[in-house]
């Protein structure tokens, strides 16, 4: 039986029709300038000098390299997750799991270049150019693990005589096998990109008075706002520095670099209250940074100011200590009217322990009818207004109202803001 059929011998080449018309364990020959080339799982070499080639029987083919269909019949939408190349790339290459090139596609040489030694099969890592070599072994061992997309940000490639940014992104390559099987191909795609520079104080990426800095999966600063320069030593031609060569401005930690790989390596975030030399207090939080695709960029390192919080407790703590052993009833109460300090005194005039207290509000403590007046009190005394001890009415925890003479004083930080209040008070006969 003699059977015709079209064949596109640049996309689909005929050594597929060589293996259909060879008997099983048949010999192919090839001229001395000819070769199998990606065709390796059709054909295993005999003789590879004098191009002698000989059939392989196979239980299943694997989807043969044509990246280049892959890149013009992708569908119309690719929202995150979706296993089409994205229209931006031009440049990628078809590999297997070991990282042996099927396919090369656009522009390659800018990010791959033949290693030295014997020719034969090509593999991607060994042709990786420098500084991609290892993140391109990370991504494509963690591609094969999770068969997922993975992304890698703002890599630094060394070019000839300068370095470029490229984004990279290793995922599998649909095989059209059930989803038992694993899949065999992955595409690696790489995109130049522009050196990142910190955006504008008042960007939109950045929040007013929160020190932020973003670091790549190599802890490389891609951006920062000007916030964060009081905590960090940072300068316009610091981007592309490892966060780990920078001074930092904090007292009793350094253990940033550590952290931040630990996140990145988890994807689990994590939260220290720092000190800065200055004598500030900050919730230091290490988060991976996610694009709006979903993908991990890498990691966001913020300083929130929590230095008035700090001292408000620790003055809290101080007060404690001095009213803890008073006889009167002593209690504070933050501007919201949140029970905050509560001494044994309070707790045997009125009944309720401290552990009840705290979960109080002080208008549980006055009667209905005195409500109103106690509200223009506390706002008079928020505005650290001074106020004569003056005689009042209390609800204990059984019910009953006691008299009683109060003394209250505003509590104010050094930043002169009220905070808190305090009260004293001792029941009038």
């Amino acid at each position: 039986m003699l059977v015709f059929s079209e064949q596109n011998v640049i996309k689909d080449p005929p050594f597929s029709l060589f293996h259909y018309a060879l008997n099983p364990g048949g010999i192919l020959f090839l001229g001395t300038s000819q070769g199998i080339g990606e065709f390796d799982d059709l054909f295993s070499v005999v003789d590879r000098k004098v191009k002698v080639y000989q059939r392989r029987e196979l239980v299943h083919r694997r989807p043969r390299a044509r990246l280049g269909r892959l890149l013009v019949t992708r569908p119309e939408h690719h929202g995150a997750g979706s296993e089409s190349t994205p229209p931006s790339v031009r440049d990628a290459a078809l590999v297997n799991r070991p990282g042996d090139i099927h396919y090369l596609h656009g522009r390659t040489g800018m990010y791959l270049e033949p290693s030295p030694g014997e020719t034969g099969i090509n593999n991607i890592l060994k042709m990786s150019r420098k500084g991609l070599r290892p993140e391109l072994a990370m991504a494509l061992h963690k591609a094969v693990g999770s068969k997922e997309k993975v992304f890698l940000r703002g890599l630094r490639v060394k070019t000839n005589e300068h370095f470029t940014r490229v984004n990279l992104t290793v995922g599998p390559v649909p095989s059209g096998q059930p989803a038992m099987h694993e899949p065999t191909h992955y595409l690696v795609m790489f995109e130049e990109v522009s050196e990142p520079a910190p955006p504008p104080a008042g960007s939109s990426t950045f929040t007013a008075g929160i020190g932020t800095v973003f670091v790549d999966f190599q802890l490389r600063i891609l951006r920062f706002n000007p916030a964060v320069c009081e905590i960090i030593n940072l300068l316009r031609s610091d981007v592309g520095r490892p966060v780990g060569h920078l001074a930092f401005n904090l007292v009793g930690y350094d253990s940033l670099v550590a952290d931040a790989r630990a996140v990145l390596d988890t994807l689990v975030s994590k939260e220290i209250v720092v000190q800065s030399t200055g004598g500030k207090w900050y919730a230091m939080r290490i988060q991976p940074y996610r694009t709006l695709d979903h993908a991990i960029e890498g990691a966001v390192i913020t300083f929130f100011d929590i230095t008035e919080r700090v001292l408000s407790r620790e003055a809290l703590r101080r007060l404690a200590i001095v009213v803890h052993d008073a006889h009167d009833a002593i209690s504070v109460h933050d501007l919201e009217g949140r029970i905050l300090a509560w001494n044994p005194g309070a707790e045997r005039t009125y009944g309720w322990s401290e552990n009840e207290a705290l979960t109080m509000n002080v208008r549980d403590r006055v009667p209905l009818e005195l409500r109103e007046e106690a509200l223009t009190r506390a706002y008079q005394l928020s505005r650290a207004e001074v106020f004569a001890p003056y005689p009042t009415k209390v609800v204990t925890k059984g019910g009953a109202v006691l008299n009683v003479l109060r003394t209250a004083t505003a509590l104010i930080n050094e930043a002169g803001n009220v905070y808190a209040i305090a009260t004293t008070e001792r029941a009038d006969k």
